[in-house]
């Protein structure tokens, strides 16, 4: 039986679903559209259309996804794609990981997602915060972007800022959402520290450093270690206590 934030959840990501779907509606699947004669054949261009887009699974899409606007198909061609691509990802069903959550990062970067309709941007906004919060509520490398690092890594391909994220992230209850944050802490927290991490260096994310050694996120994580590291991995509460230690200078 499914508790009521688990509950709370299943309902928020039938609702970002269907709006997925009709958001996008508008653009239906083109037998005829543009690919690199090279690279793609009519035929695989077909076998895309055989079947009702909320079919298609994500070895289905994952040749178009690696293709995608910019030797197969334009971003009319992606925005009827994206709602399929982006359910599976909500509901975890690309086991095999087909679909790389970075790689639909870059695409919507590349499609220029930013400058589409105000509904279109709200639809795949709501989507992918949504992912963010599935994400928190289980345990890393449970689903397609594999730990909060990952994900953000691929988000900052898209999006201005982590402040969205963030914002989830402090507002997440429970457990697991510290796990998380102490796994972060502790995987990305030396490169961070020196300012090495590239990905984390585009427009705004130089916040992501001062959010993660602020004075608030720096005590959730010292509460972590002192009351609940018997719930971490070993070897992960044990580097949680030296980087505590170790970066508290940091802190300001």
């Amino acid at each position: 039986m499914m508790s009521r934030p688990d509950q709370e959840l299943e309902a928020a990501r039938a609702a970002v679903i269907a709006r997925l779907y009709r958001t996008f509606a508008a653009y239906p699947f083109r037998r005829q559209m543009w690919a690199c004669l090279h690279c793609v054949t009519p035929e695989e261009i077909a076998r895309l259309g055989r079947v009702p887009l909320e079919q298609l699974s994500g070895s289905d899409l994952q040749r178009y996804a690696w293709k995608a606007l910019t030797t197969w198909g334009e971003v009319a061609d992606f925005k009827h794609f994206l709602p399929r691509w982006l359910e599976i990802i909500l509901r975890g069903q690309d086991d095999g990981f087909a679909l790389e959550f970075s790689q639909l990062a870059a695409k919507l970067d590349y499609g220029q997602w930013r400058t589409w309709p105000h509904a279109e941007q709200e639809a795949v906004e709501t989507a992918l915060l949504l992912c963010w919060r599935l994400l928190l509520s289980q345990p890393p490398a449970t689903l397609v972007w594999h730990d909060a690092a990952a994900f953000l890594r691929a988000m900052a391909l898209c999006w201005e800022s982590p402040a969205p994220f963030l914002r989830l992230w402090e507002e997440a209850v429970g457990f697991l959402p510290l796990y998380h944050l102490a796994l972060f802490f502790v995987e990305e927290g030396p490169a961070l520290a020196e300012h090495s991490r590239q990905e984390w260096q585009q427009d705004e994310w130089p916040q992501l450093r001062l959010w993660l050694f602020s004075p608030p996120i720096y005590a959730r994580l010292t509460e972590v270690w002192r009351q609940r590291r018997q719930e971490l991995p070993v070897e992960l509460a044990e580097l949680l206590g030296y980087y505590l230690d170790h970066w508290r200078p940091l802190i300001c």
